[in-house]
């Protein structure tokens, strides 16, 4: 199982995301609850433009896990994913919940920013 989440990472950081997330899958045939292979399946398909299926990813980490208030992290990652897709409420909890964990975390202070500034255009714009 390690030898295919390795693979993952490796071939990840060539960007072959695609061969990654076939490495992430055999280990999830063997262990679905895998952290490891949630979470960084979760970041290439959003590399590869894939955010609902990333958004799946952590979801489950979310509720198989019951990771809600330990990574920071996850909750960052969906809210980028929710972001991508224009879904601009959900994305603004997942940073608000991002800083209830981590209330330094300047990724999460930033998108909540650009989040909430295409909010205010959007409602003056109706």
């Amino acid at each position: 199982m390690d030898v295919w989440c390795n693979k993952g990472v490796a071939l990840f950081s060539l960007g072959k995301y695609d061969e990654a997330i076939f490495c992430y899958n055999k280990v999830l045939e063997i262990d679905p609850s895998n952290e490891n292979a949630l979470f960084n399946k979760g970041i290439a398909l959003g590399h590869i433009g894939k955010h609902e299926e990333a958004i799946a990813c952590y979801s489950k980490l979310h509720k198989e896990l019951e990771l809600d208030c330990k990574f920071a992290v996850i909750w960052y990652k969906k809210g980028i994913a929710y972001k991508s897709l224009g879904q601009l409420e959900e994305a603004t909890k997942c940073f608000l919940r991002v800083l209830e964990i981590d209330p330094e975390h300047g990724g999460a202070i930033d998108s909540l920013k650009r989040v909430t500034s295409k909010l205010k255009k959007q409602f003056i714009e109706e």
